[in-house]
């Protein structure tokens, strides 16, 4: 009884992963089909999924092919992510004044994001002279549409008063907003600056 058991389990295992396999390259099909025809959402979702390697095998190029046909109509979430691309140098040079330049116009539009990756640029003076007053007005723009990252940074910012007048209350707030965003790094920074 117990073989038959076994065998039973394995052969629907197999037939469920055959399944599970052939509903992914369908869906990754379908996906292709609409990009091809300009749709942003699957050109964002085909980044997404040749940059993660999850259901197809990764590849920075095709991810960043995808992504550049998006950012190229315009799209907030495409940009920052091709940002991302340019300024780690996946599937593409590093270059961090393109990566910048994407940023920008991302963060432009409204994406917190790429807000957050502009302070983390001026502030390390990442490809740009550092400029730790201009990263934390773009951290403040991210963490107001609660960035939870954005939100700790300038809540050291406002600790250490880098780029910001310093302030124990405002860094206070900040690391608790964090905190309540779910940042384990911000609740320990909440723990340890108790006012």
């Amino acid at each position: 009884m117990t073989r038959v058991m076994l065998c039973l389990v394995a052969v629907i295992s197999f037939t469920f992963l055959a399944y599970l396999h052939s509903a992914r390259a369908e869906t990754v099909q379908t996906l292709i089909n609409k990009a091809r025809n300009g749709n942003i959402q699957s050109q964002i979702e085909l980044g997404e999924i040749y940059f993660e390697g999850n259901i197809v095998k990764k590849d920075y190029k095709k991810s960043k092919e995808w992504f550049e046909k998006a950012a190229l109509q315009g799209n907030a979430k495409a940009q920052c992510s091709l940002g991302y691309m340019y300024e780690q140098g996946y599937g593409t040079m590093k270059d961090l004044t393109k990566a910048m330049e994407l940023y920008q116009k991302s963060a432009v539009s409204g994406n917190a994001e790429a807000q957050n990756s502009l302070g983390r640029m001026f502030l390390a003076g990442n490809g740009i002279p550092k400029d730790s007053k201009q990263a934390a007005e773009w951290f403040e723009k991210a963490a107001a549409q609660d960035h939870d990252m954005a939100q700790l940074t300038l809540g050291i910012l406002y600790l250490v008063g880098d780029g910001v007048e310093q302030n124990k209350e405002v860094s206070y707030r900040w690391f608790q907003r964090a905190c309540d965003n779910g940042l384990d790094a911000a609740c320990d920074a909440v723990k340890n600056n108790k006012k």
